[in-house]
């Protein structure tokens, strides 16, 4: 913030100075010995606060007042006055003078002022911060016409970011602070908006015709510098929107085009003219046979055992996330009828795959989401023919696998299957060397360490998504299976 001290007296405006040294640690003070410079210099900077003086050779404090009100409509301002006048303070009152101060000026009134305005200063700007952006956020959105808002008119360049993906649960704001060295880069009057949790838009004014060659610039600075910070994929486009295209549809293009570019676990950039050729996924189909041979047969093992060799040839592929969908979609349609000769049964409802794909940023993420769909694919198919003892405990294994937060109990399970609870816990102990509840808690553990590892949730969420209420319970426990507590493994194992 800046403040000026306007005083045509030496002594009296180095005393004025030396009264306010310690608002320079955050502040800037510019003491000026009349008013045509304190106008000169607002020029250029700009005045947040004015301290001025009302008897002053050339121009007064109310005519200084009055001139730089016409370039900051939201300027404060102090007047100092040796002189008793009622006059004065009313003239004052009528430019919205925020307090008038008679000579001499005692140091403890002016400091209190002077942090009273800067607060007020503070809270307007800030009201005024979220205001914009929330209009920011309408224009880009289409729900206010651009035309209503004279600062948005012109050409600009559309720098559009999104974290992790299109829909994933991951925020900018636990980035924000680390973002502060690259606002400050941008060229004046630029903006840059939260669209929603994830999605970041920048946008660069363009006074002087600036290229596509240009925006894709400041599109890979902006790329490198975000994907430098964040510990999870970043994805960015550079768009120029002319004085003639809308925000709202360059916005709308911006995300079609990553959408048809995001791959998992990789971060991008691109431009509207970017296209990556088709890929070739006929080894992939060779896991896709295998997988449909062990599902047949029950054995969800051998079917999450081959997905996973499937997920290391998809890897290097780097395929778009709707390569992906029109890949997953044709795998469960083949899954379907093999194990049931007609597609009554589904393994998917419609739109599901390129929902859950634009959620997710890894895939660990995605393999656990297709074991969940092969898990209860199983389960429906078993409705209709009666599973042996030995893949019935396959079957609660995979249903505490991906439902480690809250699975059924033994008791509910056992009675959806018409076994008894004894029998069928023996039988888990049987096959496993363990029984059920501490299966439970090795795995949701087993879920926790992955969890932590990508450094996104606070310790309390982490305990929340692996079921436990109680962090305090949760970390204790977490020490006792592990050795270590939950911050001390999150520190020695996060996702760099």
């Amino acid at each position: 913030m800046n403040i000026f001290i306007v005083e045509d007296e030496e002594l009296a405006l180095s005393e004025l100075k030396e009264m306010l040294d310690e608002f320079e640690a955050n502040h800037s003070i510019f003491a000026l010995n009349n008013g045509n410079r304190a106008l000169e210099l607002a020029q250029s900077v700009r005045c947040d606060l004015l301290i001025t003086d009302i008897k002053m050779p050339g121009m007064n404090g109310l005519e200084l007042i009055e001139k730089l009100k016409t370039i900051y409509r939201d300027l404060r301002a102090v007047i100092l006055s040796g002189y008793d006048d009622f006059s004065y303070a009313q003239s004052g009152i009528k430019l919205g003078v925020k307090d008038y101060m008679l000579k001499p000026v005692r140091k403890a009134k002016l400091v209190s002022v002077v942090y009273q305005l800067i607060d007020e200063i503070q809270l307007v700007a800030s009201e005024k911060k979220v205001l914009n952006e929330w209009t920011l956020v309408r224009v880009l959105l289409g729900q206010e016409e651009e035309k209503n808002h004279v600062d948005l008119t012109g050409s600009w360049l559309m720098i559009v970011v999104v974290i992790g993906n299109l829909n994933a649960s991951v925020t900018w704001h636990k980035q924000e602070e680390k973002l502060t060295p690259l606002y400050a880069e941008l060229p004046p009057h630029s903006r840059h908006v939260c669209i929603e949790q994830n999605k970041l838009c920048i946008l660069i004014p363009d006074h002087s015709g600036m290229s596509r060659l240009n925006v894709q610039q400041w599109a890979q600075k902006v790329h490198l510098f975000y994907q430098g910070s964040s510990g999870v994929p970043i994805h960015t486009i550079g768009i120029y929107k002319s004085q003639n295209d809308q925000f709202k549809n360059q916005y709308k293009l911006a995300l079609s085009q990553l959408e048809k570019q995001i791959c998992l676990e990789r971060s991008t950039l691109l431009d509207v003219h970017t296209f990556t050729g088709k890929q070739d996924l006929s080894a992939l189909w060779e896991h896709v046979r295998i997988i449909e041979v062990e599902l047949s047969s029950g054995d969800l093992d051998g079917a999450k055992f081959e997905l996973a060799r499937m997920i290391e040839r998809l890897r290097p592929l780097q395929l778009t996330i709707v390569e992906l969908e029109s890949f997953l979609l044709d795998m469960f349609t083949a899954i379907n009828y093999k194990l049931t000769q007609h597609l009554s049964i589904r393994m998917h409802d419609p739109g599901e795959i390129f929902t859950i794909l634009k959620m997710i940023y890894t895939y660990h993420e995605l393999a656990v989401w297709i074991e969940d769909k092969f898990h209860g694919y199983i389960r429906d198919l078993t409705t209709k023919r009666e599973l042996q003892p030995k893949q019935l405990v396959q079957l609660l294994i995979n249903q505490v696998r991906h439902a480690y937060d809250a699975p059924d109990s033994l008791q509910a399970f056992a009675h959806e299957y018409h076994i008894s609870t004894g029998y069928l816990s023996r039988l888990f102990k049987l096959e496993t060397g363990i029984n059920f509840s501490e299966f439970v808690i090795r795995e949701r553990i087993e879920q926790a360490k992955a969890l932590l590892c990508l450094n996104e949730l606070s310790l309390a969420e982490v305990a929340n998504r692996v079921g436990y209420d109680d962090a305090k319970y949760f970390s204790q426990l977490f020490k006792k299976m592990v050795g270590c507590s939950p911050r001390a493994y999150q520190k020695l194992n996060k996702v760099k």
